[in-house]
């Protein structure tokens, strides 16, 4: 299986992508004697397929080397740089300030999101299923907040309201104003609500990798990475498919 191509291989372009944003090899330590590229591969196998750790491909490095790579990178913060640098490539491809736009919350499954308008990811945060939606707002509010500063206005669905998210906004370095977008009274059947759709469009984008489809991990912070790397397909596939569209360089600088 040494020589198979797989299907969830980065192409060129999304390697040129997501290059510089892997770190480089330390001054202590043992030489790296495995292409980052080939442990990148790996790493969107096992979101995309779903499969366990001890499961993956002889084609790719060994597990315990991609797994050591994975929990050093989502630890260190490597994940959330790379997600929030291609989503800045992400809005400039079209035009948009580096910043977000106006976000909302909502939950998923134990899962906590901030996106933009675009549906990208801004803050994650994970939580254990005994945490109420309006009390785990705050924590993934103020990592969107320290993230992308120039959030103004954010959208939430009923589960959110309460004074513990109000006071979290009207805290003085906050100012952000808390729209919550409630379903009308008398209102039967299905109804589609203001901007509802962006983020759970968000999370359908999510469910596409099947390592999401389920909790698997042991900690928090294991599945918040997981979460965060899937995030990062979203941009990097969609700048590498413009940029090949239109025959561009890299907008990585």
């Amino acid at each position: 299986m040494g020589g198979q191509t797989l299907h969830c291989h980065l192409t060129d372009c999304e390697w040129e992508l997501i290059e510089p944003l892997l770190p480089e090899q330390g001054c202590g330590g043992r030489p790296r004697t495995t292409d980052l590229r080939r442990i990148a591969d790996a790493m969107q196998h096992l979101p995309g397929t779903g499969c366990q750790w001890r499961s993956l491909p002889d084609a790719h490095p060994p597990f315990s080397t991609v797994r050591n790579c994975f929990h050093a990178w989502s630890k260190s913060g490597v994940l959330t740089r790379m997600l929030q640098r291609l989503q800045e490539c992400a809005r400039h491809l079209v035009g948009r300030s580096p910043g977000p736009g106006a976000g909302r919350r909502t939950r998923g499954r134990k899962r906590h999101v901030v996106t933009d308008v675009e549906g990208s990811p801004v803050g994650i945060v994970v939580h254990p299923a005994s945490v109420q939606d309006r009390d785990g707002a705050s924590g993934v509010v103020q990592g969107a907040l320290a993230k992308a500063p120039g959030i103004t206005r954010l959208r939430a669905d009923g589960g959110h309201a309460g004074p513990r998210s109000e006071r979290t906004l009207k805290e003085p370095d906050a100012g952000v104003d808390l729209d919550i977008v409630r379903k009308a009274r008398d209102g039967k059947g299905f109804e589609v609500l203001p901007r509802r759709w962006v983020v759970e469009r968000t999370f359908a984008w999510m469910g596409r990798c099947r390592h999401l489809s389920r909790d698997h991990e042991r900690t928090m912070a294991s599945s918040e990475g997981w979460v965060t790397l899937a995030a990062c397909r979203f941009p990097m596939r969609g700048i590498a498919r413009v940029m090949e569209e239109k025959g561009m360089e890299s907008v990585q600088s």
